[in-house]
């Protein structure tokens, strides 16, 4: 990181942050959250985009201190996700968590949309709910290509207030990536937006990182989406993260379970609502998915008495990491507490 920060005097570099448990699965203590926060920004990180998987206010707490002591931008994200009780995540609850996080001390707001889920009716909705609530603070918004909606989503946004998105080098854009960066250099130019920059010469520019990855594709081809069309519309309905489906395609494949991958994906919804309906980001989503893998492994269409748990799904059970948004499966829940590892 000091490397690269040293090579970039004038772009200010990001770091994702998964609240306590910062870029693992385990949830850290205090001091090491600090220690870390605070080294990170030494090295030249500038903004710390942190999340939650359990969209806890709380749960950033520890991560936003340590941020706003070391003199840098603390981005609060929400994780956009839904759930079958439509009282669940609402404009009312969009609008409470970004006042909450103002009072954290966020400098802005991201709406992290993980799996490319958010149509461009809803993302509307959050980014009006957001701006009504603290107008002050600019919204960021973070989507994939996987479902489709990622480019409109973004049009919907921008006019509705928000003040940047994330994009994707052309040849690392779409499936399950981002949208282009060339074509909103473009089309955000000819929709009136003032960029701060020269589009024509950030279109050169973006030329030559576009050209280096067609020279090293052979080599970076392998961890690539293998998929039909750009477009899943399966993630739609299971939710799963642009980050996260090509890479647990490929490993299934390189293991030889690739004949798996659909029954998969099928069961990660129901296999979602068993824990509690929580949304599918890191480390849920790893939790989430392991599960359902090792359900398809045994024949198995869902979490059952007769399934082995995953270790991050039993703590998902068991409460470990927070209280999901609707009430577990009772009796995965007791077997998971009846299971828990003595300590001497």
């Amino acid at each position: 990181m000091e490397i690269i920060s040293s090579n970039l005097p004038n772009t200010p570099t990001s770091a994702l942050i998964r609240s306590d448990s910062l870029c693992g699965y385990n949830i850290n203590p205090p001091d090491v959250v600090n220690a870390f926060i605070t080294r990170y920004a030494q090295c030249g990180i500038d903004i710390f985009r942190v999340f939650d998987a359990y969209n806890n206010v709380d749960n950033q707490r520890a991560v936003s201190q340590a941020v706003l002591a070391a003199n840098k931008h603390y981005q609060a994200a929400i994780t956009f996700t839904s759930h079958e009780d439509e009282t669940l995540f609402n404009d009312g609850w969009v609008g409470y968590m970004a006042e909450s996080f103002a009072k954290l001390g966020a400098h802005s707001i991201c709406i992290k949309d993980m799996a490319g889920i958010a149509s461009p009716y809803l993302m509307k909705k959050w980014v009006l709910a957001i701006k009504s609530a603290v107008p002050e603070l600019p919204v960021h918004i973070h989507s994939h290509y996987t479902t489709g909606f990622s480019p409109i989503t973004y049009i919907q946004a921008i006019e509705a207030g928000a003040s940047a998105i994330d994009c994707g080098i052309s040849t690392l854009s779409g499936r399950s990536g981002h949208p282009a960066m060339e074509v909103f250099n473009q089309t955000l130019y000819d929709m009136g937006y003032d960029l701060g920059w020269d589009y024509k010469q950030a279109l050169e520019s973006m030329k030559c990182i576009a050209d280096l990855y067609r020279e090293y594709h052979e080599r970076y081809e392998f961890c690539e989406m293998k998929m039909a069309g750009s477009v899943d519309y399966r993630v739609f309905t299971q939710g799963i993260p642009g980050g996260q489906i090509s890479i647990m395609k490929n490993e299934l494949v390189r293991n030889g379970y690739g004949h798996l991958f659909d029954k998969v994906i099928d069961q990660i919804q129901f296999v979602r609502t068993q824990v509690g309906g929580v949304a599918l980001v890191t480390p849920t989503s790893e939790h989430v998915a392991r599960q359902s893998i090792v359900n398809a492994m045994n024949g198995q269409d869902e979490t059952n008495d007769n399934s082995p748990l995953w270790p991050g799904y039993s703590e998902m059970l068991r409460g470990v990491m927070g209280r999901p948004p609707s009430s577990p499966d009772h009796n995965l829940q007791k077997r998971a507490l009846e299971n828990i590892p003595l300590v001497y």
